[in-house]
């Protein structure tokens, strides 16, 4: 493999929820690499926050360059941090000299990336009580390692108040507990991951799970990868999932359950 040296700056719980819906956003060929910012569900003033830069499908990614856009009235960027994919990496950003609401991350490895994960961390300030403060991703250039630049979908996050569907709590008896979604067109795989969809335990840990695709892939299939223990838990859905077309959930939801 060639080492690169440049570096350029709901919820249908098997006892169903909602149908999910999603709305159109910006569509590209099937066979693609998806960069996605998650969303923090936090409305107050004054609180830490990190959003996470997850890639899906990297394609041997060797290096990229990212522009970040969002309001400096609600949030401020403090830190950028690199994530598994980049721990050996070199990560240049211009943090200290960002200005408007703007931030330029470039990174290159010295070989391609082929596994999904987080390329790297920013973590925000909120400056006042926050309803919806988006964070764009305002461009987007990857090269793999052969210097060809790599086709993808980008999924913007935000941080403030949670504003979807929540239902019910739930108790479950069943400690491998599957939690099946519904949705109404066929979901783009690349965007299913542990940033979209996410199990959370009572002291805010986060439960690893596994996904699956039923209902040519209409369906998603949520399951712990180990057993669920006594507890109560949030299933979380965030509206960062496409569909195999590229439209964008219309709204998250969550569901509370308790494991007896």
């Amino acid at each position: 493999m060639k080492k690169h040296k440049t570096l350029g700056f709901i919820i249908a719980l098997l006892m169903c929820f909602n149908v999910f819906t999603f709305m159109n956003v910006e569509a590209t060929e099937a066979n693609h690499t998806v960069v996605m910012l998650n969303s923090v569900y936090e409305e107050s003033k004054g609180k830490y926050v990190t959003i996470n830069v997850y890639v899906s499908n990297p394609s041997n990614m060797a290096s990229g360059i990212m522009e970040l856009e969002y309001d400096p009235a609600f949030i401020k960027a403090k830190d950028v941090g690199k994530g598994e994919l980049l721990s050996s990496a070199k990560l240049v950003e211009n943090l200290k000299d960002a200005k408007n609401g703007k931030i330029k991350i470039a990174w290159a490895t010295e070989e391609g990336i082929s596994e999904n994960g987080v390329l790297f961390t920013i973590k925000f300030r909120t400056l006042q009580a926050v309803q919806a403060a988006p964070i764009k991703i305002s461009y987007l250039s990857m090269y793999d390692d052969s210097y060809n630049e790599i086709s993808s979908r980008k999924v913007d996050g935000r941080i403030g108040a949670f504003k979807g569907g929540t239902k019910n709590p739930i108790t479950v008896n069943n400690v491998k507990k599957d939690f099946k979604i519904n949705f109404s067109l066929p979901v783009d795989k690349n965007t299913i991951n542990n940033q979209s969809i996410t199990v959370i335990d009572s002291k805010g840990k986060a439960i690893a799970v596994d996904f699956s695709f039923e209902n040519g892939n209409k369906t998603v299939v949520v399951s712990p990868k180990l057993e669920y223990i006594k507890g109560k838990y949030t299933l979380t859905v965030t509206e960062q999932i496409l569909s195999q077309g590229g439209k964008q959930l219309k709204f998250p939801a969550k569901v509370d359950f308790e494991i007896k």
